[in-house]
């Protein structure tokens, strides 16, 4: 068993990646862009100002990345108002792991956003520590935010065990030196995630998993 879980957020904790998809395509369609499948891989895994960036470029949307990106957040926030919901399994997940294990997220999404969420849910307190993308330089699938939230944890590396959901992600732990498991949704199903140790459906394929490794510790 590890001493520490590190969650990534969109996609991981909440079933957000379609809100963030949706937010983008009536933008890129606002702004006469093009929708394509392209669009939404390259973004995954990217801090927002990266995002908004890569977004502009492969949608040709005549729109500046600064401005395309004050949009998107208020269009994705809006809709996470009202639509926002948790990767199913989740909470019986925290549940199992509290107190057993230190809990982290490390996530591209900013930091402020990442709290509200948080507390709109009452999740808070499960978790020792949180890291979002604008307070890191480098976004996945550099290690840079997932040794930030090691060492925000006081646990090494190794002792860690990450939940990520995207190619970009897993890359970022596993550079970091962290075991690395995945889960599987609709919005990622076309992608690579075979580097990942093991792949879920859901939270509660993974509470599975991590029992079997506390039976196996004895």
């Amino acid at each position: 068993m590890p001493k520490a879980v590190i969650f990534d957020m969109d996609g991981v904790i909440f079933d957000s990646e379609g809100l963030y998809r949706n937010a983008c395509i009536s933008l890129v369609e606002r702004y006469g862009g093009r929708v394509t499948e392209e669009l939404f891989e390259r973004q995954m895994g990217l801090k927002m100002d990266e995002s908004q960036r890569v977004a502009v470029e492969v949608s040709g949307a005549d729109v500046s990345p600064e401005q395309f990106g004050l949009e998107y957040e208020r269009e994705f926030l809006d809709r996470a108002s009202r639509c926002l919901k948790t990767i199913p399994g989740l909470e019986e997940l925290l549940d199992y792991l509290s107190g057993k294990v230190r809990m982290g997220i490390a996530s591209s999404t900013k930091a402020t956003i990442i709290k509200g969420f948080l507390d709109t849910f009452d999740f808070s307190d499960f978790f020792d520590a949180v890291a979002g993308g604008d307070q890191v330089v480098n976004s996945k699938p550099d290690p840079e935010i997932y040794l930030k939230v090691a060492r925000m944890l006081g646990v090494r590396c190794e002792e860690c065990l990450v939940i990520e959901d995207s190619p970009a992600g897993i890359s970022s732990a596993l550079t970091a030196g962290m075991r690395v498991i995945a889960i599987r949704h609709q919005h990622n199903a076309q992608l690579d995630l075979s580097s990942a140790e093991r792949v879920f459906r859901n939270h509660t394929e993974v509470k599975v998993f991590l029992e079997s490794l506390m039976h196996e510790m004895g």
